[in-house]
């Protein structure tokens, strides 16, 4: 009975708490779909705005929307022939992306462009330009953005590692590889840089960086006799660095801490072959300090489907998650909620969770997979303290479920009621707004907004608490230290993230405290610590964790 009056009292906060999902803006009028194109998606919540991209002349428009009609505006066009932008979180209210600058024809390619925008076009801006160079990847890291470009005059024969400082707009290299490959992979780990590149005598290397020139040097050396295929994947979790490392006939799992001691082959698995499954960044996650992939296990002649394996950076501790009695896993969409990692695994159908161990893998949500083979509605993401995903149900077709990972609280929503399917796709959360796409027989594929409403209202306004909070290390890594000085009586703190989502509460007295806080376990991303006084009087600080 217990049981029953929280499932009634969640579904009536989900119901007061979000408007019915709706379409946005018909940018095609008629049957014709916006999204039409593999290209064609919404890439990264900003604030609460989305930035998505539609294809059409041969030029990329890149487009966001607030959630309203007068909202949705198009930020820029694309040259003729340009790649897509690449989107990268800046901070908690802007993003940036690599406007290629590519000509789509033979010889040296133009000036590669850094733009960074909030999701307005008053406020969509180019950063800058290296000249005569094609920008690969950039890292956000310790307020600078670093980033891997290559020569116009040689493609990827010759890479180099740039610095650039948003505060002076200088532009510095800090290293330059000739080779074959060059830089494949760039990621920020602990207070350093990690890099895997190949030298000019094919020898692939793992490369350190303290930022500086003088501070980036190599630290370990693979064999010769292989390569880092085609996507590396460079993964870090709290301690330590994974990838794969590709050799004539198998794909080797490592694991690195910066130092060569701490450089360790883990496993062995067949290669993933061009024509077969390739590697997506969405099979791959580090969550709890462990590394979550897929792979094909040693003896597969034809990877048409993955296992799913775990790692906690030991030999003995990489292993495969086998909940499908041997048969394979295709796993994807790894997303962390409540204390447990779900994923759309393809056999069985729906979600499923885990906690790392096979024991703690549990069979899906509910059954709610099409066997429609066209449609996979593999999309899972966390918005509002609920896990969203696309699924099947009996005469209501492929449509949305809502869910707090059990089956007793999972509900339908039928975006088409009946037996016809929207089949909603690319679901991305931005601040208090949920962005899909979704079809119709009358607008065909567009954009829709699934909008949460404050229901809670005050007539008193809130009095601002008079108090020094001190905060370090920002952003924190392994602990956060909290001091905090205050002309009148303390009574709580509490932290929460970016959505509201509670990550600690704590009661606390006197005028004055310190205390630290193990934030190894937290996602990577925006907290508020508010800090609240006897009298009600409130205090609001951020930090970030990485």
């Amino acid at each position: 009975m217990k049981n029953l009056f929280y499932i009634i009292i969640f579904l009536l906060i989900q119901h007061l708490g979000a408007q019915t999902p709706r379409p946005i803006l018909d940018l095609t009028p008629g049957t014709t779909s916006t999204f039409n194109d593999a290209q064609d998606e919404l890439k990264i919540g900003v604030g609460n705005r989305v930035l998505f991209v539609v294809y059409r002349q041969f030029k990329y428009e890149l487009w966001s929307s607030d959630g309203s009609e007068a909202g949705t505006t198009m930020l820029m066009i694309g040259k003729n022939g340009e790649d897509y932008p690449e989107f990268l979180p800046y901070d908690s209210k802007q993003v940036l992306f690599i406007a290629d600058r590519t000509t789509g024809n033979p010889g040296p390619r133009p000036s590669a462009e850094v733009w960074i925008t909030d999701g307005t076009a008053a406020n969509t801006r180019k950063l800058f330009s290296n000249t005569n160079r094609f920008i690969r990847k950039l890292v956000v890291h310790q307020g600078q953005i670093f980033y891997v470009s290559a020569s116009a005059s040689e493609v990827f024969d010759q890479t180099e590692l740039w610095r650039y400082n948003p505060i002076t707009s200088e532009n510095q290299m800090l290293a330059r590889y000739k080779g074959p490959n060059g830089i494949k992979d760039l990621i920020a780990f602990n207070d350093q840089l990690i890099l895997l590149a190949q030298s000019k005598d094919s020898t692939y290397q793992l490369i350190k960086s303290d930022g500086t020139a003088g501070g980036t040097q190599a630290y370990h050396t693979l064999k010769n006799d292989g390569d880092l295929g085609g996507s590396p994947f460079l993964t870090a979790t709290k301690q330590q660095v994974f990838f794969f490392f590709r050799y004539t006939k198998h794909d080797e799992l490592y694991r690195t801490d910066g130092t060569t001691a701490g450089t360790l082959r883990l496993a062995t698995y067949e290669t993933i072959n061009s024509g077969e499954v390739s590697r997506r960044e969405r099979e791959f996650l580090a969550w709890n300090n462990l590394f979550f992939y897929s792979a094909c296990a040693l003896g597969t002649s034809f990877c048409a489907q993955e296992d799913f394996f775990v790692s906690d950076g030991t030999v003995a501790g990489t292993k495969q998650l086998d909940f499908n009695d041997r048969s394979k896993e295709d796993v994807n969409y790894l997303t962390p909620y409540r204390n447990q990692l779900f994923f759309h695994p393809n056999q069985p159908p729906g979600v499923a969770t885990t906690d790392g161990t096979l024991a703690g893998t549990r069979f899906p949500i509910v059954d709610n997979r099409s066997t429609n083979a066209i449609y996979g509605g593999e999309y899972l993401c966390v918005w509002q303290d609920s896990l969203y995903y696309p699924g099947y149900r009996a005469g209501g077709g492929d449509e949305l479920y809502q869910s707090d990972g059990t089956a007793a609280v999972t509900r339908f929503i039928d975006l088409r009621p009946g037996s016809s399917s929207s089949e909603p796709e690319q679901l991305t959360p931005a601040g208090n707004r949920l962005f899909f796409t979704a079809s119709t027989p009358t607008t065909g594929r567009e954009l829709w907004v699934y909008e949460a409403v404050n229901t809670t209202t005050s007539t008193t306004s809130i009095t601002p608490l008079a108090a020094n909070i001190k905060l370090w290390p920002n952003p924190a890594i392994q602990q956060l230290e909290v001091q905090v000085q205050s002309t009148q009586a303390l009574k709580q703190i509490k932290i929460c993230d970016v959505l509201g989502r509670p990550m600690l509460e704590q009661q606390v007295s006197g005028s004055r405290f310190s205390t630290f806080i193990n934030v190894s376990t937290w996602p990577k991303g925006l907290y508020l610590l508010e800090l609240r006084g006897e009298n009600g009087a409130r205090k609001v600080e951020k930090f970030m964790t990485r």
